[in-house]
């Protein structure tokens, strides 16, 4: 069932908070909006209630705001962080981009922007509820240094503690040692998922994977054969696991 977009605002503008409500009251989808002092306070209700997009205006102090901006975009992932600024430069938008801003809008034309972002933002997300989780790569420095038992205790411990599905993918093109380490046989790999034609979504990967135990589901590496063929640009000797939040539900 879709929901409706939570969006908070950060500045220190009366005039300008005006201008972005008004905005918003026009658009259909929109549950709430709340206007936060500056960037701590935005700070303090993403950790209470989150939201799906923040807003953030930061004229009054760029250096200053973008320098927060990197910490709590780290924080809340979920949350689409949209940058406003007077100042447009290229320079300005670069650093946005590298603080955790997903957008950067310019606040003259704000009416314009944001209502294009907004439409977007509904359209293609329909901001539905819909499983999200953690991807942590283990990479391998060379054969032998433990990189797959790493990868297999990291992912059983995240499932025991967090009490969430995991799916472990093995991603090694020469030698899959997922499989062997645990003494199953998978009828299906990763090469089957990544060799069909057309979408991949989530009822292929779960039903290529293995349930090797109640919340830890495992996709079988090509096992030894070149079944991804020449040129690949698989990564010779990685074990990648989706954590906390299972098989993802839509691949593209």
């Amino acid at each position: 069932m879709a929901e409706d977009a939570t969006i908070l605002l950060a500045t220190t503008e009366e005039a300008f908070a005006k201008r972005v409500d008004a905005i918003l009251r026009s658009k259909e989808n929109i549950a709430c909006t709340n206007a936060c002092c500056g960037i701590r306070e935005l700070e303090a209700a993403l950790s209470q209630n989150g939201a799906h997009v923040a807003v953030i205006d930061i004229d009054s102090d760029p250096t200053g705001i973008l320098r927060q901006l990197d910490k709590i975009a780290s924080l809340h992932r979920q949350t689409r962080f949209v940058v406003v600024s007077t100042d447009s430069g290229e320079q300005l938008i670069l650093e946005a981009m590298q603080a955790g801003a997903r957008h950067f809008l310019r606040k003259s034309a704000i009416e314009t922007e944001l209502d294009r972002f907004l439409e977007r933002l509904i359209a293609e997300t329909s901001l539905t509820k819909a499983a999200s989780g953690v991807v942590i790569p283990v990479f391998s420095a060379s054969g032998g240094c433990g990189a797959t038992t790493v990868a297999l205790n990291l992912a059983n411990e995240l499932r025991l503690q967090s009490g969430k599905p995991v799916l472990l993918v093995d991603l090694d093109n020469f030698y899959g040692a997922v499989t062997r380490y645990l003494g199953v046989d998978g009828s299906y790999s990763l090469a089957d998922v990544l060799g069909r034609s057309g979408h991949i979504d989530g009822n292929l990967i779960k039903t290529s994977a293995y349930r090797y135990r109640d919340n830890f589901d495992i996709l079988a590496g090509p096992a030894g054969t070149d079944r991804f063929g020449p040129g690949s640009t698989i990564l010779r000797t990685s074990v990648t696991c989706w954590l906390h939040a299972g098989v993802p539900t839509d691949t593209q």
